[in-house]
């Protein structure tokens, strides 16, 4: 499985302001999350019946548990790391083939970054996160998990913020739900097996393997 990352155009968004009986001001993004049954800048198609599954299970898992948390930019692993956390998904509501969602900007240092960049009036766009594989057509097939939807810039070029290094590592779901990278795995696997007989030549290829797979 690979890192499945989409960015949606934010002239699609709004930004909302919500003055609480405290007088503090929070910062809100909404638009349209996450859209199925369409071709996107990657060429992607997600079936409205896989996004359904795990929307439903994110809202179950997450946000229903306030663990909904979404990093600015980006990232580099295929979870959420809490020093980057920069909103809380609060809501994700079907319309069709396309999800409205809506998120809390965080208190956070990356969250503070979005809110100066939202009273500086720059536009932010959202990018999905999630895990899968794309079959024929560029249909994603049936093992999509949904990480999160991250907040991201949007620059004039379309894709820029595509990473064809995320897209060239693999990673799986481990038995307790745990993801972990592919080859961080494999190299457990073959140090499992060692050998008695040229253990030390059996060690250095399988780290050399290990290494080339993570570049």
């Amino acid at each position: 499985m690979k890192i499945l990352i989409e960015e949606l155009d934010s002239s699609n968004f709004q930004m909302d302001i919500v003055n609480e009986a405290e007088g503090k001001k929070n910062y809100y993004i909404r638009g349209p999350f996450i859209v199925a049954e369409a071709k996107n800048k990657n060429n992607r198609i997600y079936p409205a019946s896989f996004v359904e599954r795990e929307v439903n299970r994110f809202i179950e898992e997450k946000i229903n548990k306030h663990m909904a948390g979404g990093e600015l930019n980006h990232p580099s692993l295929a979870e959420v790391n809490p020093e980057r956390i920069s909103h809380y998904i609060t809501e994700l509501k079907r319309d069709g083939n396309v999800w409205m969602g809506k998120a809390k900007v965080a208190s956070t240092p990356m969250g503070q970054i979005v809110k100066n960049l939202l009273e500086d009036g720059y536009r932010l766009g959202v990018s999905t996160r999630g895990l899968g594989t794309v079959g024929k057509n560029g249909i994603v097939e049936s093992d999509f998990k949904l990480i999160t939807v991250d907040c991201v810039g949007n620059p004039s070029g379309p894709g820029c913020f595509v990473d064809p290094i995320l897209e060239a590592k693999e990673y799986i779901i481990m038995e307790d739900g745990r993801i972990a990278e592919k080859a961080y795995v494999k190299l457990e696997d073959k140090l499992e097996t060692l050998p008695v007989a040229n253990a030390e030549e059996y060690l250095t290829t399988a780290i050399k393997e290990f290494l080339r797979s993570i570049r």
